[in-house]
């Protein structure tokens, strides 16, 4: 069901994912039970689960725009209509952690002009660590229109979108045969902070909105396969690769295992003819809605939990006031 031009089955997987980054973050500090970090381990996912519905969302939007007989005007008005969403909260955030979180006793400790322009996943993060995904968003939000501008590319066959996935594979190769293991922080952080490293999920969520149209001869059984499928290749993706991404040959081939896994999952729930009861669709909309905000500030209440100590002995306790 599509309530107020939001589709609720989408807005679920958008709640999943921030969900994911929650429980993922959460484990760290053992906010949850002992027996579910096993489970928080892969909550990470989320944020290529983000990156396949962005595509998907982003790319139908623009396909449907028409870029004659002003391309450059379109891209624009794009950008500002993206900005003026993204940017405000994002940059009173990095003030806070900026200007407030040092009064407290607690200094930025990165270089900081990276920030201001959004490329920061290009250098070694220590803080406000979960925005190298958003660069990653930006970079698309970028690039994405200027690409469409172009008319060959607006005409080109709809597996052109899937090369970024190819260049991102090679890439990876490449990252894998030079790794020297001397960068700073998590060996798996750095090996998919960068761009160029993690465009697969973008492009198949790019490439599902290139062919959209062709969905709606599809039957309600080939959503039904579609959601098996995206589950067994999340699940092969985690039975043989675990929850660790690395330079190793493993981490080469992840990131495209969980885009064709959320790519079908997302492909089942864009036309799938489900609908949910009034409530449960209100709350799924509702923490859809704020998934951003929650996105940008949830770091600082782990922050908040980790140093008062609050319910450390109680998780529930915890995690609850935490959420």
């Amino acid at each position: 069901m599509v309530n107020n031009g939001r589709n609720s089955k989408i807005d679920l997987l958008r709640v999943i994912a921030i969900s994911g980054v929650l429980f993922f973050h959460g484990a760290e500090l053992g906010l949850p039970p002992p027996w579910f970090s096993k489970v928080g381990a892969f909550g990470w996912w989320g944020v290529d689960l983000f990156f396949v519905l962005s595509g998907f969302l982003i790319a139908r939007e623009l396909f449907n725009e028409n870029f004659s007989p002003s391309p450059l005007k379109t891209v624009a008005v794009f950008w500002v209509r993206r900005w003026t969403r993204i940017f405000p909260l994002y940059f009173f955030v990095l003030a806070f952690y900026l200007i407030i979180k040092p009064w407290l006793g607690y200094p930025f400790p990165d270089k900081q002009i990276p920030y201001l322009f959004l490329v920061q996943n290009y250098f070694s993060m220590r803080d406000f660590i979960q925005t190298w995904s958003l660069c990653v968003e930006e970079h698309f939000y970028l690039a994405f229109p200027l690409l469409l501008a172009m008319r060959p590319v607006r005409q080109a066959p709809a597996w052109v979108w899937l090369l970024p996935c190819a260049a991102s594979l090679l890439f990876r190769t490449f990252a894998k045969l030079e790794w020297t293991g001397t960068l700073v922080g998590s060996p798996g952080y750095e090996f998919g902070w960068r761009t160029h490293l993690h465009l697969d999920a973008i492009s198949v969520g790019i490439f599902l909105a290139a062919t959209q149209e062709r969905w709606k001869i599809l039957s309600r059984k080939h959503w039904k396969l579609a959601v098996v499928a995206g589950v067994i290749v999340l699940l092969g993706v985690a039975v043989t690769l675990g929850p660790v991404v690395g330079p190793q040959w493993g981490g080469v081939i992840y990131y495209t295992g969980l885009a064709v896994g959320f790519g079908l999952l997302t492909f089942a729930g864009a036309e799938a003819p489900v609908s949910f009861p009034f409530i449960m669709e209100k709350c799924i909309h509702f923490f859809a809605k704020i998934s951003y905000g929650t996105y940008l500030w949830f770091w600082l209440g782990l922050r908040v939990l980790d140093r008062t100590g609050f319910a450390k002995n109680n998780w529930g306790i915890g995690f609850s006031g935490w959420f």
